[in-house]
């Protein structure tokens, strides 16, 4: 692997990578993790599954989070190093790519979605947006209102994932048009919002308070 990514301990940092068959990560895999990917069955959710896990175990050793370190749901199924509380991390896949994300500093949740997927957005806006983001909606022609929902709902999923409720939470609840780089759950708290678009992707990780993410590129690496 290239190892100039797998070096230092920021604070705040974002890797994408390809997913690849689980047999190329199996060497990064605890031995739970394996449990869990022989019980999934189909090979692309083993994949997947496979290749986010190694992207942990990888990048949070950089934390001192050891490969056996167990890796248990919350309330809502927001996975977290129940040992390890200070090691903050939320994960997201679209299609081929996985992304991770790591705070050592605060609660993170990051979303992914490829621009170009079809959805039908104007019945997925009236049950999940916010009254604010309609308004933002209303005047747009089918085209541009599918991305501009899109890209709210890879915001709303962030910030969701960052409260650790997740759809629990609401997605009507996120307001993503509080202004450039934040949102805002219900009616008081602000959410950073950092972004990237690579490949046809967006990234968007969600973060309580301001942060300086970096970016690591880790496809094609293993």
């Amino acid at each position: 692997m290239n190892k100039d990514i797998w070096q230092g301990r920021p604070a705040h940092a974002v890797w994408l990578c390809t997913v690849c068959e689980a047999s190329v990560v199996s060497p990064w895999l605890a031995e739970a993790d394996h449990v869990h990917n022989r019980l999934l069955g189909a090979a692309n959710r083993a994949n997947e599954f496979s290749t986010g896990r190694a992207l942990l175990r990888r990048a949070s050793a950089l934390y001192g989070v050891p490969v056996s370190a167990t890796v248990s749901p919350g309330a809502h199924g927001k996975p977290a190093f129940p040992e390890y509380p200070d090691v903050h991390f939320n994960l997201s896949h679209a299609l081929n790519r996985v992304v991770l994300t790591i705070s050592s500093e605060q609660a993170v949740g990051v979303d992914i979605e490829h621009l170009d997927r079809q959805l039908r957005s104007r019945a997925l806006a009236k049950r999940n947006c916010h009254p604010n983001e309609l308004l933002a909606l209303e005047d747009l022609d089918d085209e541009a209102h599918r991305l501009a929902f899109l890209e709210m709902w890879v915001r709303k999923e962030a910030v969701l994932k960052a409260r650790g409720d997740g759809v629990h939470g609401g997605p009507s609840n996120v307001d993503s048009t509080a202004g450039p780089g934040r949102a805002r759950y219900g009616t008081y708290a602000d959410w950073h919002l950092h972004e990237w678009t690579t490949d046809g992707y967006l990234i968007v990780i969600a973060s309580g308070s301001p942060a300086s993410f970096e970016f690591h590129d880790a496809s094609g690496l293993w």
